[in-house]
């Protein structure tokens, strides 16, 4: 029988934890004030440069999958979720 983690041992206790962590992150990367989520409501609206945005989504990929244990694919649609819920912009590269 497999053995399944305590969720008090697990890094996030809920999937809102991890949600917060993410966006916390995200902001950090950005160089961005972490509590910017809390006093500007289109918070969202802020960019972040691309190769930021690429270490973001890697650190993403690789904390959701010890947190929520999904497959490949459920990964990447619930990355395609947050992104698309809570990512920040990224500047279009080459137009000008």
């Amino acid at each position: 029988m497999k053995k399944f983690l305590d969720m008090r041992k697990r890094k996030y206790p809920t999937n809102d934890a991890f949600v917060l962590a993410a966006i916390k992150k995200q902001l950090e990367l950005a160089g961005l004030p972490l509590d910017l989520y809390e006093k500007q409501e289109n918070w969202y609206t802020n960019e972040i440069t691309y190769e930021k945005y690429v270490e973001f989504k890697e650190w993403w990929l690789k904390e959701a999958k010890e947190h929520l244990r999904y497959s490949k694919p459920h990964l990447l649609k619930a990355w395609g979720w947050f992104d698309l819920s809570y990512g920040l912009k990224v500047p279009l590269q080459g137009y000008e």
